[in-house]
Formats: structure tokens, sequence, C-alpha cells
């Protein structure tokens, strides 16, 4: 171990893998220390990376948390959560003494958000110090958090514990079972019942690989360390002036302060219209669309595209290729990758994640050039189809002139968006919106003076031209300041003004500033408007004027789709707004991310007051996301019963709808333990308390499978529902289940709700059959559990005999419930019986004490079974297929050697023991052989 496997990682300022890693926010861990200062990295999305870390002066990775790999701080304590010993990352506030963070409670905006703190790695190693969390972006992670759906990974080495190749498993929340190495492992239940831990960084390896991502915590990018191995666990974050030239400036979080900070640098200010642009004298020629035409439509595999119709459009070309889904809709706008174009047409286009592969028709698609730094570029001539490709980075009005007009990139950020700047004007463009162009195309720009007056400044030819210009005027402006006393700060230190101003909520002065310049209601200022603003801090009075004076109650920022005035308020500090939102004509089927609505947001965040709002509105409350989940499916996963009751008394919400996993309410509160949840929808309608789940499985088995007693109770007295219900195709009942899994609890409840003790399943084994019959491993080991295993089923089948269980009831083969089971069980079941002989019940009319008599024989001839078993492990017998004479195969794990080679590869149980095969050794002919003299002993 070199220390860095486990770290668990995400993309760092030189990535330039794309979305390998799955994308922004997505999680992996470091599995290997390569020897060129790489590593190999293996993401939760299941892709494996190979990363530098300080390689040829480029970090890929960040650190998000080392906990992993047993990194503590002794003799601290955390000052909020009160965890000892800090693991993983520390953090300390300068500016108040013995203050500590853990990364959990730092990133969570615990303490003073203001103060300044220490980022201490290491224990006894120099603190790196951060800029305030108030002013620092905020971002969130995603991958295997509770919640999320996962496969067994690259490491698994569980055989079929998890029911078998490609069952997905939901995680159910970290399991710390040693106190070295947090956060290394998490607890997984498997749809047949089985919950257990799994490897998440513990010591490089990662047992997972995650297929339905969960949100986890948020993080602050920029104070997370960059991955370096050029020295023995050494992490170093780059100073700002060395941060690669692609990557995006710092947004500023939705809870942006506006505070003085002096020693904070705040990215550059675009420039605004202080060039006007002026467009071209002539109109773009048949030929240049011609040409963009062209390029729109030739695609093959390996192009980077992008979807050139809006919304219907795709809806109706996609009729003949396999339909649109709301995911697909999602992706206008946004850039793909060609991984296939079949023969009859359809294009296969991989958009974010590995898993998004969709099949577009070509005619909904184009073609993008690859772009870099200083490349020369026209914007396409057609606006309308320019505002469409643009939507997801946003457009403003003032955009409009630059249709078909010339630019220079000055800027490529992390999602390949395109920063073209016009003579000193600055804007965003997505890709798909440009096209490759010569420095002496016939369309350049012009310059014009700030304040509308034209004048005759010569064309732009070249960018260096472009540059001496814009000094030329910056130069400029400050000797007009100088003599007329503006502000050398310009917009940038007017929009900061206005924000200040809001922060206090003095609508008047709102009023007052926007008027004198306009364009201030809707110009954003470190990625945020005015609105969204106002809307975080829970200023209703300047919410009211903003709107007034003409600001979009829709709009979501440039670079964010998510960051809407109606999200700022749910993020916020006065829930009372989303009513003045929804009155000025908030879109409250607006989609975010993961397919969230509003209603979505506000059950994850346990918003009331928005819900009530929302159903006052008649707002869509059953509307799904893309997991299929409504916003009661999130508030029951959530166990947020404020939430659940006021969605449950809403009478046009669904309590019946399923999710894409076809959990109904019901059963979901089953699958998640939340009887609270479960009582007040059985109090509402429990008329389909015993409806199945993908035709198999009502609420009461899946309670009884995840032992459930308190919903077990609640399904049967409140919602009425069948405690002899049948599970397809094995016709169990929850008796049967409960009786096979060993639980006692649960076992005691359904016998005291009326079970039924002699039915029988599609084998005619009785749930005496099962309670006696099943496998108890680890016996033979004495193992503490094993030991208490065997008591709890002596107890279950005890309990059952006494409620009238046949005790000789015969199956459909043939055989009774004491032919199968551990002779342990038996042998205690037996004793039982001797003691109380008048409540034994048999099926046949049959003397007690002979059928007793025959019980104790079988468990005798048991245990002369069990040691000709173990004393023939490893001894050559004939082969049990083709009679050979010799063995040369010995079968795992019953160490039988009792098949040839040839015969070996249709085995899948043993043929002496019929115990399932895992494992096939070839052992040779040579070793002990059978002696028939110790046989006929035994």
């Amino acid at each position: 171990m070199s220390g860095y496997e486990g770290l668990r990682v995400l993309r760092g300022p030189d990535w330039s893998s794309g979305d390998e890693d799955g994308g922004e926010g997505f999680l992996g861990t470091v599995t290997q220390l390569l020897g060129n200062h790489s590593v190999r990295v293996q993401w939760d999305m299941g892709q494996e990376s190979t990363c530098s870390a300080e390689h040829d002066g480029k970090c890929e990775l960040r650190v998000f948390d080392t906990a992993q790999t047993g990194i503590r701080h002794p003799d601290t304590t955390c000052a909020e959560c009160g965890e000892k010993d800090i693991h993983g990352m520390l953090w300390r506030c300068q500016d108040c003494s013995r203050c500590d963070l853990c990364s959990l409670c730092y990133s969570d905006d615990k303490h003073d958000t203001r103060h300044r703190f220490l980022r201490i790695y290491t224990p006894g190693c120099e603190g790196q110090p951060q800029t305030r969390r108030k002013t620092s972006v905020k971002v969130r992670t995603i991958g295997i958090f509770p919640g999320s759906k996962v496969v067994r990974g690259k490491d698994w080495e569980y055989g079929d514990q998890d029911g078998g190749q490609g069952s997905e498993g939901e995680v159910k929340g970290f399991d710390d079972v040693t106190s070295e190495f947090l956060r290394s492992q998490v607890s997984v239940q498997w749809p047949n019942g089985v919950t257990k831990s799994y490897r998440l960084g513990l010591h490089g390896n990662v047992d997972l690989k995650c297929v339905d991502e969960e949100v986890g915590p948020f993080f602050y990018r920029d104070h997370l360390p960059l991955l370096d191995t050029t020295e023995t666990l050494t992490i170093v974050v780059k100073k700002p002036t060395e941060s690669p030239k692609t990557e995006e400036a710092p947004k500023i979080p939705t809870d942006f302060p506006f505070t003085d900070d002096s020693d904070y640098e705040r990215p550059t200010e675009v420039a605004q219209a202080s060039n006007a642009i002026v467009t071209s004298e002539q109109e773009q020629t048949t030929a240049q669309e011609a040409t963009e035409a062209e390029d729109e439509l030739s695609v093959s595999a390996g192009d980077k595209v992008a979807i050139k119709v809006g919304e219907e459009a795709l809806k109706e070309l996609q009729k003949d290729c396999g339909g649109c889904t709301a995911r697909m809709i999602r992706c206008i706008g946004r850039t793909g990758e060609v991984t296939g174009v079949s023969a009859d047409g359809p294009v296969s286009v991989r958009f974010g994640p590995a898993k998004f592969n969709y099949r577009f028709n070509p005619l909904a698609l184009m073609k993008l050039a690859d772009f870099a730094v200083n490349d020369i570029v026209r914007v396409r001539s057609n606006l309308e189809l320019a505002k469409r490709l643009n939507a997801r980075v946003g457009w403003k009005s003032s955009m409009d002139r630059t249709a078909g007009m010339v630019g220079r990139v000055v800027k490529v950020d992390d999602d390949g968006d395109l920063r073209v700047d016009f003579n000193g004007l600055e804007y965003i463009y997505a890709p798909s919106c440009c096209l490759p162009a010569s420095a002496a195309s016939g369309d350049s720009l012009r310059s014009e003076r700030r304040r509308g007056n034209r004048v005759g400044a010569s064309e732009i030819r070249n960018p260096a031209d472009a540059s001496q210009a814009s000094e030329n005027l910056a130069l400029f402006r400050k000797y007009r300041e100088a003599i007329l006393g503006e502000s050398s700060r310009g917009q940038g230190y007017s929009m900061r003004a206005l924000f200040s101003v809001i922060d206090i909520g003095a609508a008047d002065k709102v009023r007052d500033m926007c008027q004198q310049d306009p364009g201030m209601v809707e110009r954003e200022y470190q990625g945020i408007t005015p609105l969204i603003y106002a809307s975080l801090r829970g200023q209703h009075d300047v919410a009211v004027t903003l709107m007034d004076l003409g600001a979009d109650v829709n709009r979501s920022t440039s670079n964010d789709f998510e960051k809407t005035p109606m999200s700022a308020v749910l993020e916020g500090e006065n829930e009372e707004l989303v009513y003045l939102l929804l009155e000025r004509g908030a879109d409250v089927t607006w989609r975010y991310s993961r397919g969230h609505t509003v209603a979505h947001l506000a059950a994850i965040r346990n918003k009331v007051l928005t819900i009530q709002a929302l159903a006052k509105h008649g707002a869509d409350l059953n509307l799904k996301d893309d997991r299929g989940n409504t916003p009661l499916h999130l508030a029951i996963e959530g166990k947020r019963d404020n939430m659940v009751e006021t969605l449950v008394a809403l009478p046009q919400v669904d309590i019946h709808i399923g999710n894409r996993r076809d959990f109904n309410m019901i059963q979901l509160c089953c699958f998640d333990n939340n009887p609270q949840a479960l009582a007040l929808l059985l109090e509402r309608d429990c008329s389909r308390v015993d409806e199945l789940r993908h035709g198999h499985s009502t609420a009461l088995h899946i309670a009884v499978t995840n032992s459930l007693v308190e919903c077990v109770r609640l399904l049967v007295i409140n919602g009425g529902a069948n405690v002899n219900a049948r599970q397809l195709p094995s016709q169990h009942t929850p008796l049967h289940v409960s009786c096979l899994k060993g639980q006692l609890q649960t076992v005691e409840a359904l016998l005291e709700l009326g079970a039924e003790v002699n039915l029988m399943d599609t084998d005619g084994d009785t749930p005496l059959h099962l309670a006696i019959g099943a496998r108890v491993e680890g016996y033979e080991n004495k193992s503490e559990k094993a030991e208490l295993e065997v008591a709890c089923r002596i107890q279950i089948a005890n309990m059952l005999i006494s409620r009238g269980a046949f005790v000789d009831a015969p199956n459909h083969a043939g055989r009774s419930p004491f032919v199968f089971g551990h002779s342990q069980v038996k042998n205690g079941i037996t004793n039982f019986m001797r003691h109380n002989k008048d409540i034994v019940q048999m099926k046949k009319s049959e003397e007690t004490d002979s059928c007793i008599a025959s019980i104790g024989t079988s468990s005798t001839t048991e245990n002369g079974r069990g040691q000709l078993r173990e004393a023939l492990k490893g001894v050559g017998l004939p082969c049990g297929v083709c009679g050979n004479s010799k063995s040369d195969v010995t079968l795992q794990p019953c160490q039988h050697k009792c098949v040839c080679t040839t015969c070996s590869v249709s085995v899948s149980k043993c043929p002496l023991c019929d115990e399932k095969v895992e494992a096939k050794i070839a052992t040779g002919e040579d070793g002990p052989t059978v002696d028939p003299e110790n046989c006929k002993q035994l």
C-alpha cells in the first residue's frame, strides 16, 4: 500500500478525459499508484481511468476524502458533530480558538461561513489557508451514496451473494466496521433480502459499480487539494495564477454574501456595451447558408454532434427511431459523441455519462467543429437556430446582432462552451452555435461608442488589432472617468452595489438604481441575477420591485439551468416567497437535474409550505423524475414525516403510483422501513394493500423479507392485508418467507396475526419444512452466529408445532420436515416434542411416541451421514458421472474428489452430496483413495 490507494477523488482543473468520470461532481477511488506520477482510478459509474498526478505539471484530480486511507487527527474533536480524532482532512478556524471541523461539517456550512479556515491534510502538517466559504464555489457530489443502485464491480469476490450476475442492490449507508478506515465500506441490500457490507476504497478495492447514481454532500471545489504523487503523501494546491487557461472562472454560490473581501480575487468582469456591434451591411450569402447546412448533416462515428431541432420537432423525428424521452429532450443544447451509425439510418449518440446512449434520427443532428483559444469563428446566421442551440448557455437580446458575425475565441471552458470576443464585447456560446471562419472574413465587427454615438472606426481585421484597440479604449475610458468623475470599476461595481442594496432589502433604492440603468434588472453578476439573489435572501419587497421592472420569473442563469428564482427560494430564507413567484407566473413544470420539478425539490428539502402553495395553484404533484419517483416517493425515502403527512392529505396526490422499480407508496414504506408513513397511507386508502410488485410480492412479503415487524403489524391490523397472501411463482406465504430466513420476531408476529401453519408452497413444503431445513453456515467452526441461528430455528419450529403444524406432513417428494436440516436443530425440536407430546399434531394417524422415535432415529442416521461426508473429503472416489475408476477434480466447497476432468465441465452439483459447486480444482489422480472398510465402520 502506497498510502494513496483508497482516496476518494473527482476531476481536477487539468481534467482532459471528457465525461469518462461520469461528469462534474462524480466520485471515484484511487486503486493503484503507477510509476510515472499517475494513478489508476475506478469511477463509481464503472469506468476506469489512468490519471496524471502532477505529471508534466498536470493535476487531473482533486482529493475529496482521505478517511478511507486511515488518516486521522488524534486528540481533535469536531466542534459541530463531536467526532473524536477527526478522520480525513481537518479544517481549523483561523478566527476562533480551538474550533476544528470535520470535512462533512465544513462542507455543510457549519460554523460561521465568513470565517477563514486552514485545511490540514495530515496531523502536524502546515495548514493551507482557504478563501471564505461565503465567497467560494460549492458543488454537489454524485455517485455511490445511500439510495443509489449498484451491481457487482471489478473487485467482487462474494459469489452469488447478491442473487446472481446483474442483480441490482440498494445502498443503505456507510458501514464502518473498522474504526481505522472510515467511509471505506457501504451496506447494500439485494433483492434476495441479503444485506452485507462491501468495499468502497478499503485497501484500494472497489466491490461495486453504480447503475443509478445518487447525490451526496456538497463540497467547496477550490478548497480541495490537488493530487500530487511527486512527493510521498503530499497534496498541493495550485495558486490562482497557476490555474490552467481552460479552467472555468469560479462561479458564485447561491448563498454569496457580497461582503468586502479585498483579498478575494473575483473573476474578470465580462466587458459590457462599451463597444456596440454594428451588423453587416449586407445579408448573409446563400453559399454561407449552404455551408452551414452541409456541416449540420454530416455525421459519423466519433464525431461531436448536437441536436439542431426544438422539442416538438425532435419528438416528431423520433417517432420512427424508438421514440423521444424526457432525458433526450434535456440533451438539447449539449454536446454529444456519435458512438455508431446504423445501416438503416439511426445514429447512436452518448451524452454525458457512458450509460446515457440514445438512437437519434440523423435529421435531428448536426456535426460540430473542434475549437481552441484564438480560433476565429462565425456565429450561425440563422438567429432562431442559434438561440435554440444556445438554450443551455442562455441568450440575451443584445446577442441578436452577433448572428453571422465573426469573433475570436478567448476561452474554452470545461463544458466546451466558447467565450467569443467581438472587439471588447464578449459572449458565451455553445460550440454548436459557431462555425470555423478566417480572420479576413467579410463580416467582421466595427466599434461604436458606448453611449450610442456611432463613430467611423476602421474595421478590425485580426486579433492583434482587436487587442490593441481594446487597450486604447480602456486608456480613453480612464481619461473620461478622471474628467467626469465616473467610477473606474464600471458595471461590476454598479452590480455589486445593487446586490448589497438587495441584501438589506432596500426596495426603493433598488428601483432607483435599475431605473437609471434598466439593463441591471436582468444582468448577471458573478453568475446570478438580481431576482435570484433577492429570492435567495428572502427579500419580498425587492423581488416585487424587480418583477415590476421586468425581471423574468422563470429565467435561469447563463451557465446553470438549475439556478432559477424558484430554486433560490427553496434554498433561501423566506419560503413564503413561493406564493409571490407562483402569482407572477413561475413555471411549476420546470425540470432541474435528475428530472426534478419544483415539487420534487420541495419534497427533498422538506418545504411543506411550498407543497401547499403548489397545490393551491393547481400544480401536478404526481409528475415523475428520471427514476420514476413522485414527490411522495422522495418524501418516504427520506423519512420526512411532515412532508409525507402533507402530501397524503392532498386528495390530488395519487398514493398508488409505482416508480421505475415498480414500488408503490405502501410497498416503498415496507422496503425503506418507514412505519410512520405507512400508517398515514393505510389510513387514507388501504384498498390495494395486497397489490403485487412486479406481479410477484405483496407489501407484506416485502416487509417480512426485511424483517420489519412494526410494518407487518400495521399492514395486517390497520390495512387488512391478507396474512396468507401468496408470492409468485413460489406460492410462499409471508410465514414461509420468515421461516426460511429464520426471523424469530417476524414469525411470532405472523402467528399472532393468524398466519396458517400448514399451507404448502409449489414444492409442497410447509413453513416447518423451511424452518428446519435451511442450511446453517459456520456451525462446524463453532461460530457464535451459527449457534444463535440454531437456537433461533429451534424456537421457530417449536412455535409452529405449538400452533398445530404437522410434524409428519410430506411434501410433493414425499419427505417430511425432519428429513432435512441440521442435526442440532432436529435434536432440539425432538427434545421439545418429548416434553410436550400433547400438543404434537400429525397428519397421519400414528402414535406420537413412535413418530418422535422415528425422528430421533433419523437424527442419529444424519449424524452418521455427516461423519461419512467429512471422512470422504479429499479422498479419491470413482467418477460419480461416468464411473471412471479414478477422479482427478475436487469440487468446492464440499471438497469431494468425485468427478473426472471430462465430466466436471457439466457438473453444477456434487454427485456425492448434492451441494452446489462454486469452484472446480484439478488435483490429479494422486492422493488418498477410498478405503471400503473404513466406510463400513462409519
